[in-house]
């Protein structure tokens, strides 16, 4: 397995450094994948932040705190742990909940909060696309209008930066443009008629007449929680960021990192275990992932950005790749990112090396290779002296589907419908197994 790579500090000039030197940040779903890789980032990359507030409820009986100290002793912060533990205590973790009055924060923190916090970034989200429609709207709408309310009483606010992403509006043509799109549902008026749906125990019901095209709660939730960044936050320097699918690390703190199941990574895991060997696709469609560190990246560039040029902007990152959702995987859009493309060129000195999220130089085939061990490693948790046994029992799992799915190719070319699509061996794109080594495997399993 990849260990930490090495993080040489550049003696060039760092204008998003500079920005951030002396200020305190206020980050929800900084327990979350996207978050955890941010807050890291800024406490290595922009070391002479004052303080980071993150938002934290109380979960499976542990407290904020507790939360805050299991994730500081995880892989992904033990090059600051060994490097630089002084920074970590920068960390406040502040008792909140995102369905909450006031996000259930007290009286004191908010004030704090208030009076000392110049950059939000605001991750907080469920992602769950089969969750009911209430919580969604709870947690994704609702939620995010609490968070508006706390920034228009920030004194001192330079940037409002929120995480969307680039499906909430994959119900339009295949082109979608750097800009919000009108909801079909007024913000008020969908908190209201799910209440109400909700109280008479009819919202699950009618839930797909609401969704009005959308696939799922969360992808509408987005949009709708777009259009209210339009309606509520005129006053407000904001930018919305809109990554596609959010993957592991490419490069930093460590290649491959990753520490769920969600999305992509079970699929991979369910694939690579043999659980799963098909799946309905259209293979001429393609998807978009991106690593998890280039998405992280654009956002602290894009709060310096918001900040110092004040203006309201909308940042897709993406990369054309593949995908397993059934939705998702017969369909593809063309995602703009113009903005993105220009803020690249704003960059300067230092911060083109360490706030990079150009991705032209990216070798997928090594990255899959870091991200395949990084499953490994950090989800299945497995000694890597169980590979080579590991992949003669993958081998002969998939042996009947590959089979069958040879077969299906030679009538392909009739036509272009969607089909089952063979998923081959996920953890075979980094092993390369002696034929001598397995038949040592084998003859000590006879013997």
């Amino acid at each position: 397995m990849s260990t930490l790579v090495s993080l040489v500090t550049s003696r060039k000039s760092s204008n998003i450094t500079d920005f951030y030197r002396g200020r305190s940040l206020f980050i929800t779903g900084g327990t979350g994948f996207i978050g955890k890789v941010l807050v890291e980032k800024i406490l290595r990359s922009c070391p002479d932040v004052e303080t980071i507030f993150l938002l934290v409820r109380q979960k499976k009986g542990n407290n904020p705190a507790q939360r805050l100290d299991a994730i500081l002793k995880s892989k992904l912060f033990e090059y600051l742990q060994e490097s630089n533990p002084g920074v970590l205590r920068k960390l406040v973790a502040i008792d909140g909940n995102m369905t909450l009055p006031g996000l259930g924060m007290t009286p004191s923190d908010l004030d704090t909060v208030r009076k000392k916090v110049s950059v939000v970034f605001h991750c907080a989200a469920t992602v769950r696309f089969e969750e009911p429609l209430k919580t969604s709207v709870d947690m994704n709408v609702l939620g995010t209008t609490k968070v508006i309310e706390l920034c228009k009483k920030m004194t001192s606010l330079k940037a409002l930066v929120h995480v969307s992403t680039a499906y909430c509006n994959c119900n339009r043509d295949t082109v979608i443009e750097e800009k919000i799109y009108s909801s079909p549902l007024d913000v008020q008026k969908l908190i209201n008629i799910t209440s109400f749906l909700e109280e008479f125990q009819l919202l699950e019901t009618l839930t797909p007449k609401l969704l009005h095209g959308w696939p799922n709660t969360y992808t509408f939730t987005k949009a709708v929680t777009e259009n209210l960044f339009e309606e509520e936050s005129v006053d407000l320097p904001v930018a919305i960021v809109r990554p596609s699918i959010v993957i592991a690390t490419w490069k930093e703190p460590l290649p491959g990192w990753t520490e769920n199941l969600n999305g992509p990574n079970g699929l991979n895991a369910a694939a690579a275990t043999g659980l799963l060997q098909t799946m309905l696709c259209d293979s001429s469609k393609i998807a978009d992932l991106i690593p998890v560190d280039v998405v992280v990246n654009l956002m602290i560039a894009v709060g310096w950005h918001t900040a110092t040029h004040r203006l309201v902007g909308l940042y897709t990152k993406l990369h054309r790749a593949i995908n397993a959702l059934e939705f998702f995987s017969l369909h593809e859009w063309t995602f703009l990112n113009e903005n993105t493309k220009k803020l690249s060129l704003e960059l300067s000195g230092r911060d083109i090396e360490t706030f990079s999220f150009d991705i032209s130089d990216l070798e997928w085939s090594t990255y899959f290779e870091n991200y395949a061990k990084g499953m490994r490693t950090f989800i299945f948790q497995e000694d890597w002296s169980t590979l080579p046994a590991a992949q003669v029992r993958l081998r002969r799992a998939s042996e009947p589907a590959a089979k069958e799915d040879r077969e299906r190719s030679k009538t392909a070319a009739r036509g272009s419908a969607p089909h089952s699509h063979q998923l081959e061996g996920f953890f075979d794109v980094y092993v390369v197994e002696e034929r001598r080594d397995e038949q040592r495997n084998a003859n000590s399993t006879s013997a």
